[in-house]
């Protein structure tokens, strides 16, 4: 009878041993999972305009800008470095410019722009974060179609020379993970350097800058 009762109890604990090795190893397998680098894509609306923008603008005592409608649409990755930050560096299309009614008529200027963000986030609380960092953007094209308020001419179109190419700035905003692939967020972007290369009466200091709401998809 002993004899049974220690091989039982012998059975129990290798039993316990064992289903503690499973659950450890699972564990294990969970944080590494949720410690693993993901990528994902993401998309969205973006509303335009720049800072500096004000009467004589151009030179032209009836300026009076508008925000601009466009979409931005990138891909992104995401490396935990500690549970409650994130380091998630992007590549982006995104549109931008503004409009503006003047003395001339009514302005639109567009803008094609890959903007390249270094994001830190942070999870104040679960599934929802705050992120914050630099922004490198690189302008691909630049369009100006005017309205003209004259008979002969309605509209024209013409591109920008006297424009920078490379920009720094800076992207903040907050987020929420809706799953654990289903992401939401809505951001701010402005750069710190001017539009024109140039600044004088008739080239003010334009800086672009961007509200966006994006949704996004993590693998």
């Amino acid at each position: 009878m002993k004899k049974h009762v220690y091989f039982f109890a012998i059975g129990i604990l290798l039993f316990s041993l064992q289903v503690e090795a499973q659950q450890t190893k699972s564990a294990r397998k969970k944080k590494m999972a949720k410690s693993a680098i993901s990528f994902g894509i993401q998309g969205g609306l973006n509303v335009s305009s720049v800072t500096n923008a004000k009467p004589n603008s151009y030179g032209d005592n009836n300026f009076s800008q508008n925000s601009k409608p466009g979409f931005n649409l990138g891909v992104f990755a995401e490396i935990p470095i500690i549970a409650m930050i994130h380091f998630q560096p992007e590549i982006n299309y995104s549109m931008k410019g503004f409009r503006a009614n003047t003395d001339q008529g009514m302005l639109t200027r567009s803008y094609n722009f890959i903007d390249v963000p270094l994001l830190v986030k942070f999870y104040p609380i679960p599934h929802f974060y705050v992120f914050l960092g630099p922004q490198l953007s690189v302008k691909l094209s630049t369009t100006d179609s005017w309205t003209i308020n004259t008979p002969d001419f309605t509209k024209y179109e013409r591109r920008n020379n006297d424009i920078n190419q490379l920009y720094a700035g800076l992207a903040l905003g907050i987020g929420v993970d809706v799953t654990s692939h289903l992401i939401f967020n809505a951001g701010y972007s402005a750069d710190f350097t001017n539009t024109y290369k140039y600044s004088g009466d008739d080239t003010p200091p334009f800086r672009n800058q961007v509200i966006n709401i994006r949704a996004g998809y993590r693998f």
